[in-house]
């Protein structure tokens, strides 16, 4: 099975991943920052697209063949509460 997280840079996307790949499952990470500079990059079954979710047509291609998506991105510091959070 190959799962999408979204966020996967953030704390809790981090921590999906790494438990994902330790089940068995294939995982894309995606985020809007660059790819991960570790160890996690090079995992085997991990694959990092970097996308703005906000963009439509970035979802369609970045969520293509995936079986499942956890939605863990988000703004942990909003500065702008009314159309960036919201469109978030």
């Amino acid at each position: 099975m190959k799962i999408a997280v979204t966020g996967c840079n953030g704390a809790v996307g981090r921590a999906v991943v790494e438990q994902a790949l330790k089940q068995g499952f294939e995982v894309v990470g995606i985020d809007l920052g660059e790819a991960p500079a570790d160890e996690l990059a090079s995992r085997h079954g991990f694959q990092y697209i970097q996308a703005d979710l906000c963009d439509y047509d970035a979802n369609l291609k970045a969520f293509a063949g995936c079986d499942a998506v956890v939605a863990l991105a988000a703004r942990p510091n909003p500065g702008d509460y009314v159309w960036q959070t919201h469109n978030t």
